[in-house]
């Protein structure tokens, strides 16, 4: 499995489909600052980040020095959104769906590798590569 580099060029819809090729059971969510707020106090639905951006045209942090995030099998789900924010100042949530609707992780979900947490979920019959856009 190679690693995905994200880099501030990339398009949002890009990184979603890279993520999603290497791990069909997730797909990502990018929040602005008031979306993340309303996920973590009271839920619900909210309003992502248009995937047409490129990262350079959403994020709120540049770094001094030009820094990708590199994505493999091992990956935490709370390192990789943790490294998003720090790097970038963006939320990005790790998601899966299954009939009933899409969720984030959370808890014990949060501590997994991005290749337990795809294999957990097709284990436990959630929705393989779901879309939040039209291709």
């Amino acid at each position: 499995m190679a690693a995905i580099t994200i880099t501030g060029k990339k398009k949002l819809k890009t990184i979603s489909e890279e993520i999603q090729e290497q791990f069909p059971y997730l797909f990502v969510v990018f929040l602005g600052e008031e979306a993340q707020k309303q996920t973590e106090e009271k839920g619900g639905k909210v309003k992502a980040l248009s995937f047409e951006h490129t990262l350079a045209a959403v994020r709120t942090v540049t770094p001094k020095v030009t820094t990708d995030i590199s994505i493999h099998g091992l990956t935490k789900v709370s390192t990789l959104e943790n490294n998003f924010r720090k790097e970038y100042g963006l939320n990005l949530q790790i998601s899966y769906a299954n009939e009933k609707g899409a969720y984030y992780t959370k808890g014990k979900l949060d501590d997994m590798t991005l290749t337990q947490l795809n294999t957990y979920l097709e284990e436990n019959g959630y929705k393989k590569n779901h879309k939040l856009y039209k291709k």
